[in-house]
């Protein structure tokens, strides 16, 4: 039986909610307490994440492809009366719908990359330095990703600048008779605190990206380490680092 892209949207959906709903529950004193007792390893990161820009120019690429293959669709046919014309048009707007969806929002640049390494590597070294003289039998897992790392636009038609969107995850696990169990899961998102054009966010090699990634993994180290109920000293968490910040247009 054929599903409909509402009936497949719906499974999607439910199948979602179904992993949200088994996802490991663990409370902030349990969690502290397996970190305390537990050596911890960092999952190295094979593949950085890479930074994706979602500009302005391939809005109105999608626009303007969608709309011509769009108009073509819908001429194809006979429209020889009022009703088959209205045809056509919801013809032309269905496909044009569906091409957008279709068409890339983003793509991956070369620089930039690595925001997910950086945050691991912080995080392996506080836990190197951290190791005690007790023995501990218990072993975690922690893996860090980075789903989200875009430069977009604010606004389309009453702005020139673009933010820099971030979202890192972090999972725990747990090692139990040689099987990894999870223990938790946690996030960090949100918007860098700068915006800027495109051009200087891009300025030497994107170095203003790179910038502000230090703040970022600051913040969501700190953010992850509170969550797990370890402690943090780190002079850099303020981490604005608006002075090293350069809002110049590349030349």
């Amino acid at each position: 039986m054929k599903r409909t892209a509402g009936s497949i949207l719906i499974v999607l959906l439910a199948s979602g909610l179904a992993a949200c709903a088994t996802k490991p529950v663990i409370s902030d004193a349990q969690l502290k307490e397996k970190m305390m007792v537990s050596n911890v390893r960092v999952a190295p990161i094979e593949t950085p994440a890479r930074l994706t820009e979602r500009t302005k120019s391939q809005a109105v690429g999608n626009f303007l492809i969608s709309s011509v293959v769009g108009s073509v669709a819908g001429s194809t046919g006979n429209a020889g009366n009022m009703q088959q014309m209205q045809a056509n048009m919801e013809i032309s707007r269905a496909f044009s719908e569906n091409l957008s969806r279709t068409l890339p929002q983003n793509y991956a640049v070369e620089s930039g990359r690595g925001v997910d390494l950086a945050l691991a590597k912080k995080m392996s070294d506080y836990f190197d330095a951290s190791t005690g003289a007790l023995p501990k039998t218990q072993e975690l897992y922690i893996s860090v990703s980075a789903p989200l790392w875009e430069l977009g636009y604010t606004s389309f038609l009453t702005s020139e600048d673009y933010n820099l969107s971030y979202g890192l995850n972090l999972n725990v696990q747990e090692k139990l008779n040689d099987q990894l169990n999870p223990v938790t899961a946690i996030s960090c998102s949100g918007v860098a605190k700068e915006t800027m054009p495109l051009e200087a966010w891009q300025a030497d090699d994107y170095k203003n990206v790179n910038v502000a990634a230090e703040a970022i993994v600051n913040k969501c180290f700190t953010q992850f380490m509170t969550a797990m109920g370890l402690p943090v000293i780190d002079k850099s968490i303020d981490g604005s680092n608006q002075a090293q910040l350069q809002k110049t247009q590349a030349p």
